[in-house]
């Protein structure tokens, strides 16, 4: 067990409204970067403990091969739900974290938005055309980084192109060198097909509503830019 009992109570409490059984699936490796591997596995028993709606499957990227292929992962750990797999945890979803993933648990077991989807919104979100990856770089103690999590991950569970990936930057090291991540939430917006990135950005507000729009905002500026399209900034 890595949770408290308090905790544990308080995950059945958040879980309660889970309608339909939500099954993750976690692939794991043997690389340094999983060093938490354990560690995750053990939450997702605790979270099973808490509401056993809440089921989970363990592969092992280098053994289950055809299942990690199938789903594009290429090395552990990486967490994602059977239902939603555009919904990606890459890295322990912990500290500040850890919320983040009850809501998405939440979001999937439940079907319900945790946010306003006014129909400019939607409008936006229909109208992505490209496949595309939004990476969010996030530490554990970083405050605002759930928020930009759950933005990604709420276009995700709404656009088939779009893949939300909350990366964890100490585990994920490489990623984050290679996107110049020196502050969290490093929010980047890159092409599925040829890994191009179309816009990176720093920070989210610490609000739902706000944090889903600038994201919208942010992809819908990506593409029009991308396509060269002459726009004005801003709503």
């Amino acid at each position: 067990m890595v949770l408290s009992d308090k905790d544990l109570n308080k995950v059945k409490e958040i879980l309660k409204p889970v309608e339909k059984e939500v099954k993750i699936l976690f692939f794991r490796d043997d690389g340094p970067e999983c060093q938490y591997c354990n560690v995750i596995e053990e939450l997702l028993e605790d979270i099973h403990s808490a509401n056993e709606k809440v089921v989970y499957e363990v592969y092992h990227v280098k053994k289950d091969v055809e299942v990690a292929k199938k789903y594009g992962v290429e090395k552990g750990p990486v967490i994602l739900f059977e239902e939603a797999p555009r919904i990606q945890y890459w890295g322990i979803p912990s500290g500040h974290e850890f919320p983040a993933f009850l809501g998405d648990i939440l979001l999937v077991g439940t079907g319900k938005l945790d946010f306003e989807l006014n129909p400019h919104l939607k409008e936006h979100i229909d109208a992505i055309d490209e496949d595309l990856i939004v990476y969010v770089f996030v530490t554990p103690s970083c405050p605002y980084c759930p928020y930009a999590v759950k933005a990604a991950h709420r276009i995700a569970y709404l656009s088939p192109r779009v893949k939300g990936i909350m990366v964890e930057a100490i585990e994920y090291s490489d990623l984050a060198d290679r996107y110049n991540v020196s502050a969290v939430p490093k929010n980047v917006i890159v092409k599925a097909d040829t890994g191009e990135t179309l816009l990176e950005w720093e920070g989210c507000p610490p609000e739902i509503n706000a944090a889903v729009d600038m994201f919208v905002h942010q992809i819908h500026h990506a593409l029009l830019h991308a396509k060269g399209v002459e726009h004005h900034h801003g709503h």
